[in-house]
């Protein structure tokens, strides 16, 4: 039983050793650093124009869920984002008290111009792979996002709003 466990540990170690060099090729990361210097962003900032927009309008709980931060850090991340007129808060409609954040349309045109690049980025990245190399890159990673994920620990576990 050992060995197996020693196997398992031994390709998370290598995956996990994999997934930070990726993360740290420069090419993958040029579009978001160089938005978050021309303008002042906090990775925070960016991680939620990003989420918002992908999926649409988030609420407060979800955001901060998403960029592993708390209720209150993501409070002022969405007020600096909305005095930048690149979000606003918007009212369910049937639940008033549920407050979502959604982007502006200056908000929706920047997360295109990033999403944009990003995908340049992604492009010339798997451009090094053979199309049998890529065909298997994509059914390992549709595998992984199919299976049934494990249960969270006592802290990862956040209430909803």
């Amino acid at each position: 039983m050992q060995n197996s466990l020693d196997q398992e540990q031994s390709d998370a170690d290598r995956f996990l050793a994999h997934l930070t060099a990726l993360s740290r090729k420069k090419p993958m990361r040029d579009p978001a650093t160089a938005l978050i210097e021309e303008r002042g962003f906090t990775p925070s900032q960016l991680h939620t124009l990003v989420w918002i927009g992908l999926d649409g309008p988030l609420t407060m709980g979800e955001l901060a869920q998403r960029l592993a931060i708390s209720d209150k850090t993501i409070t002022g991340v969405v007020d600096r984002l909305e005095r930048a007129a690149l979000v606003l808060r918007l009212r369910d409609e049937q639940d008033r008290r549920v407050v979502r954040v959604g982007p502006t349309q200056e908000g929706a045109d920047l997360f295109e111009v990033l999403w944009s690049e990003v995908r340049k980025k992604a492009e010339t990245f798997l451009g090094i792979l053979e199309p049998q190399e890529l065909a298997m890159l994509f059914g390992v990673l549709e595998r992984l996002e199919k299976a049934p994920q494990p249960p969270l620990s006592s802290e990862e576990v956040r209430p909803e709003p």
